[in-house]
C-alpha cells in the first residue's frame, strides 16, 4: 500500500511551489528502502527515505516533522492514496482562508471480496460536507496539512504515549484548537483510503475501543469561524 501512496504524491498536479516528499519506514529492517529509492529516480521532486526504528506512530511523525524543511506539512497515512491536484488544493485553501490546518475528505475503497455493510461505510466514509474555507473541528490528520511554524514548533509534536495505542493525532489536533488555531476544510483535496478485508469483518466493527481511539463525537460538527514550499511526510 505504502507504493500507492508515494506514487500519488509523486504525481501531484497544479503545485506551482517546490515540494519535498519524505518517507518514514517504522520498521527497524528499513523494509520500504529499496522501493522509496526506486520511486525517487523517477522525477525530479525531492523524495527523502527516513528509518525510525523506535516502534511506534508518534516516533515516526516526530522524526518525519524533523527532517522536514517547508513552511507547511502535509501528511498522508502509508494505506491512502491522493487525488492528482490535492497538495495544490490543501495548499490553496491555506493561503486563501489564512489557516493554520486545512483537513479534506477520505473516501474509502473495500476489497472487492468483502461483503460491505452500511454502517462500515459510513464509518470509514469520513466526509465534513461543507463547502471548502468552512470551520470544522477535526480530529484525524491522515489527510491534513498544518503550517509548520504555529502547529508544529514543538521539540516533540506528537505524544510519545500514544504512538503504540493511537490517538496522538486527536491530542495534537484538540490541543492545536484550544490554543485557537483556525482549521479549516478543503472538499477538492480527496484522499482514498484503502480498507483490508479485515476492517469490515462484525468483530472488528463492533469491538469496545479503548483509550483515546475513540475519536471525539464532534469530529465532524461546523464551528464558529476566528478572525513557503510545503511538504509531504508520508507514513
Amino acid at each position: 500500500m505504502l507504493r500507492g501512496a508515494v506514487e500519488s504524491v509523486l504525481a501531484q498536479k497544479s503545485l506551482t511551489i517546490p515540494m519535498e516528499v519524505i518517507v518514514v519506514d517504522n520498521d527497524p529492517q528499513r523494509s520500504a528502502e529499496h522501493m522509496v529509492e526506486n520511486l525517487a529516480q523517477r522525477g525530479l521532486t525531492s523524495v527523502h527515505y527516513l528509518c525510525e526504528a523506535r516502534a511506534g506512530i508518534s516516533h515516526a511523525r516526530n522524526a518525519g516533522v524533523a527532517a522536514s524543511r517547508g513552511r507547511y506539512i502535509a501528511f498522508l497515512d502509508d494505506d491512502e492514496v491522493a487525488c492528482p491536484r490535492w497538495l495544490a488544493a490543501l495548499h490553496a485553501t491555506a493561503e486563501a482562508f489564512d489557516a493554520d490546518i486545512v483537513v479534506g475528505p477520505v473516501v474509502p475503497r473495500f476489497a472487492d471480496t468483502a461483503p460491505i455493510s452500511r454502517y462500515a461505510a459510513r464509518k470509514y466514509n469520513r466526509d465534513a460536507k461543507v463547502a471548502t474555507g468552512s470551520p470544522v473541528a477535526w480530529f484525524k490528520i491522515g489527510n491534513a496539512l498544518l503550517h509548520r511554524g504555529r502547529c508544529l514548533a514543538a521539540a516533540v509534536p506528537f505524544d510519545l504515549r500514544f504512538g503504540l495505542s493511537g490517538g496522538e493525532d486527536t491530542i495534537l489536533m484538540a490541543g492545536l484548537r484550544e490554543q485557537g488555531r483556525r482549521l479549516v476544510w478543503c472538499a477538492e483535496a480527496v484522499v482514498t483510503e484503502n480498507i483490508p478485508e479485515d476492517k469490515v469483518a462484525p468483530a472488528y466493527l463492533l469491538g469496545a475501543p479503548s483509550g483515546l481511539d475513540r475519536r471525539p463525537p464532534m469530529s465532524q460538527q461546523r464551528l464558529p469561524g476566528r478572525n513557503g514550499a510545503p511538504s509531504c511526510a508520508g507514513w
